[in-house]
């Protein structure tokens, strides 16, 4: 049974990792602006479907779904009223969230995407986790069980946060910053639910050893990160990101693999711009 749970783990992980992830923030004058994600699993689907017999009387699934948050929330707004002021906080912060999903079984394609805009930076500053809220959310509509699964932390948003101050913009490992700056764990707190998740050292060094088996799928799927500044960028921490003919959008795309492999490698993302 555990050896079954190890192989259920890293088939999820494969999902999860073994596709097409970016976010892209395009960014006002007034450092307001739109927020996106978006993944596409359409290769593993075809993968999926490649690996499994054809079935003549098979109904294939197609789904083109919109979420728009705000909406549900006035539905069940009286129902919401009831939840405890955090609960309903929480919540308070989805408005202005909407998540389409595409999916068609027969043609291989599974896609979502995320989006929000927001008319100031803090409001983005903590989108990780109104994500993974967003999420349990989207998973209640959609009928699935509320109970916590083990392989639910496979399916949370990258725990980061953003800053911009001084000129300077960072995507950052929350747990990076609160060892740079004390006092950011305070507003971690006040920003982040209580959920803690226990990790397991050992399954972690067999998922590891277990998802180097998926190389190639891994070195075929990408991190895509997309900025666009209403200035001109002066610098970019990562050598490997590149920048637009006018200077404003900084690129910078990453396969899986390279990830599984170098965790370190996106804990802080850095762009500095230009003064006004």
């Amino acid at each position: 049974m555990k050896n079954q749970l190890f192989i259920l783990l890293a088939l999820v992980a494969l999902l999860c990792v073994g596709c097409n992830i970016s976010e892209r923030i395009v960014f006002n004058d007034d450092m307001s602006g739109q927020y996106e994600s978006a993944f596409d699993m359409s290769s593993i689907m075809k993968l999926a479907k490649q690996a499994t017999p054809e079935d003549p009387d098979k109904e294939y699934k197609v789904m083109d779904t919109l979420m728009v948050f705000s909406e549900i929330m006035e539905t069940y707004k009286d129902s919401i009223s009831q939840l405890s002021v955090k609960e309903q906080t929480k919540l308070e912060k989805l408005k202005g969230m909407t998540m389409r999903m595409h999916m068609d079984e027969r043609e291989g394609i599974f896609k979502m995407k995320v989006q929000k805009g927001f008319s100031n930076f803090d409001q983005i500053a903590f989108i990780s986790n109104d994500m993974n809220d967003l999420f349990d959310v989207a998973k209640q509509q959609g009928g699935a069980n509320e109970a916590q699964s083990p392989v639910d932390d496979f399916m949370k948003a990258e725990p980061v946060t953003y800053t911009f101050e001084n000129n300077v913009f960072r995507r950052v490992d929350i747990e990076t910053l609160k060892e740079e700056d004390t006092d950011f764990s305070n507003k971690v707190d006040e920003n982040t639910s209580d959920t803690k998740t226990e990790s397991n050292s050992e399954m972690g060094d067999q998922l590891d050893e277990m998802m180097g088996q998926f190389t190639e799928v891994l070195k075929k799927s990408t991190m895509t990160l997309e900025y666009v500044f209403p200035r001109v960028v002066a610098s970019v921490s990562h050598e490997g990101a590149t920048v637009s003919d006018d200077g404003k959008t900084v690129t910078f795309v990453i396969d899986m693999h390279t990830l599984q492999e170098e965790k370190e490698l996106l804990k802080s993302f850095e762009v500095v711009l230009e003064e006004k």
